[in-house]
């Protein structure tokens, strides 16, 4: 305990000896007028002589004024508990929610529990001249509750607070509590963690931050990966991709069992050290759609339990459907019907606004209309001279003659085991494509294939005649056909489970740069809410008047005697 006004305590020694010159003072006796002196006659030698020391017989009552005296100057010098200030303070308390906090001590008491006992702790030091903010750091952070004076407003709003399932964003979250703090003069900011970060804060956001570290090291193995991928070539075939780590704390020996549509189809024995990694993957070849399931075995003991299962669904594949509007294409109807499950028709250019959906339009020899790209998989083959979406017609240039394909982007999914060595298509329009347009494939410069294939839109324009080159006789052409109906995304075509991530797999505490933040490790007790915790100059006034109500009976029976 510390007192803000120390100087108080200098009161004590003035008020000590007038306190006891009350009790030794010989008082002289006043004369009165009785009717008789038969009753006083026996009081007269008491009254006249004493010893000194006598007159301290009554040394509990002279005891209890000087103690309730000696609270009431402790009172004066403002008792305070260690970190609090003698001005009013503005605190901003950050609470990690990250799924690291749902690690469990043998006990079963989570870490989550310790962080929610040392807001209240940190709570307990709130006067009626302070203020408080809560903010929960999740994925995003929110205010949970806003600037209050009022304990019990702040620790009901800590009550619906819990955990989420993925790492927290610090960064995020101690930004947000700088603007608030910013707007409290003499605030400050308390960060209750475990500091099991995937992107640590750097030393700048943490500089005059209190972390309060709410680690606690243990055994843990958890699934930081599971994922399912088409394949690009063999569109039935998908391949399930698996990551195993170990927390450095303990090596680890297990089974990883997987599961589809509820039934085991495989287990995988996993011997790893400390800190560890496991991958492995499973190729599954089904059209339907299909639930997959991974779960480790044999984690007795281990810290979190939400990473020991992910689940992920793969959809079905669907038929694709292609609609081709222009004319007919020999070699591009072949092409088509190599390809197994795929539907396609043709459709009359004035026919478009009714038509039905489809996979993949193909405008062969005629353009399509304004801004249909927009919602569609479109690919524009031999349009004549024109300007539209995918840019215009180069000037004074004619065609190039059965080009020859030098470039080809082959790394991107669309030329996935396509191989253009070689490849001359026929007769070439040059275009000179939009600004947003990506050249895909060219000969010497001369752009072979063009246009948008991003998460955001799907076209592409071939400006050439399929019939006067060999690109239609190689085997590239319809496994590029293949690649367009398969239409894989930015992400590959990835499906994921949601899970908590490596670092809190690991539950272990990232390392952060050295910075000026303030860090404490906690063994918090358990919290008892039902009873507000009392400020100490109050727990003084109350003991005093207690005192004194003590010493005034004693006094009214030592007066009655």
């Amino acid at each position: 305990m510390n007192f803000l006004a120390p100087g108080a305590w200098w009161l004590a020694l003035l008020a000590f000896v007038p306190l006891l010159l009350l009790y030794l003072v010989r008082q002289r006796p006043r004369p009165r007028i009785v009717s008789t002196l038969l009753f006083w006659d026996a009081l007269t030698p008491q009254l006249r002589a004493h010893p000194l020391w006598q007159r301290l017989r009554r040394w509990l009552s002279y005891l209890l004024q000087l103690l309730c005296l000696l609270l009431l100057i402790a009172v004066l010098a403002r008792p305070a508990r260690e970190g609090q200030s003698s001005g009013a303070t503005a605190t901003v308390l950050i609470l990690d929610a990250s799924a690291s906090l749902q690690a469990a001590d043998p006990d079963g008491t989570r870490t989550w529990d310790h962080l929610l006992t040392a807001a209240r702790e940190n709570l307990s030091f709130l006067r009626a001249s302070d203020r408080v903010a809560i903010i929960r750091a999740g994925t995003a952070p929110e205010i949970a509750r806003s600037w209050t004076g009022n304990r019990r407003r702040a620790l009901e709003a800590l009550a619906p607070l819990v955990p989420g399932d993925t790492p927290s964003d610090p960064v995020a979250a101690l930004r947000l509590a700088r603007e608030l703090a910013s707007t409290a003069a003499g605030s400050r900011i308390v960060f209750l963690t475990d500091k099991i970060w995937a992107v640590p804060p750097s030393a700048e956001l943490l500089e005059g931050v209190t972390v309060v570290n709410l680690s606690h090291p243990g055994p843990n193995a958890g699934i930081s990966r599971f994922d399912a991928r088409r394949s690009y070539s063999s569109p039935g075939a998908a391949t399930l991709t698996a990551e195993v780590v170990v927390s450095p704390h303990a090596p680890w020996r297990g089974e990883a069992l997987l599961h589809r549509d509820g039934k085991l189809i495989d287990a995988r024995e996993i011997d790893l050290p400390a800190g560890g990694t496991w991958t492995y993957a499973w190729t599954e070849n089904n059209r339907a759609s299909a639930t997959y399931q991974l779960v480790l075995d044999k984690t007795a003991g281990h810290r979190l339990a939400l990473d020991k299962s992910a689940s992920l669904t793969v959809p079905a594949l669907p038929h694709p459907v292609v609609r081709i509007v222009g004319a007919r294409q020999p070699f591009l109807e072949a092409a088509l019907t190599s390809l197994s499950e795929v539907d396609f028709a043709f459709v009359d250019p004035s026919a478009l606004a009714t038509s039905s959906p489809a996979s993949l339009w193909i405008f062969s020899g005629v353009t399509p209309p304004e801004n249909f790209q927009l919602s569609r998989h479109v690919l524009i083959l031999d349009p004549p001279a024109s300007i539209g979406f995918w840019g215009k017609t180069a000037v004074d240039a004619g065609r190039a003659d059965t080009p020859l394909v030098t470039d080809w982007q082959r790394a991107h999914p669309l030329f996935r085991h396509v191989d253009f060595s070689s490849v001359r298509p026929g007769s070439t329009r040059i275009f000179q494509p939009s600004a947003d347009a990506e050249i895909f494939a060219a000969s010497f410069g001369t752009p072979i294939l063009f246009g948008r294939w991003d998460d955001r839109s799907h076209w592409l324009v071939a400006p050439f005649d399929l019939a006067g080159g060999n690109l239609v006789f190689r085997t590239a052409f319809p496994i590029f056909l293949s690649n367009l109906l398969q239409d894989a995304p930015a992400d590959g075509g990835i499906a994921s489970a949601p899970l908590p991530g490596p670092v809190v797999s690991r539950l272990a505490s990232a390392k952060t740069a050295g910075s000026d933040s303030t860090t404490t490790p906690v063994t918090a007790s358990p919290a008892r809410s039902w009873l507000p915790p009392l400020e100490p100059w109050r727990i003084l006034v109350s003991i005093a008047l207690l005192w004194t109500l003590i010493e005034w009976r004693l006094y009214s029976r030592r007066v009655t005697e």
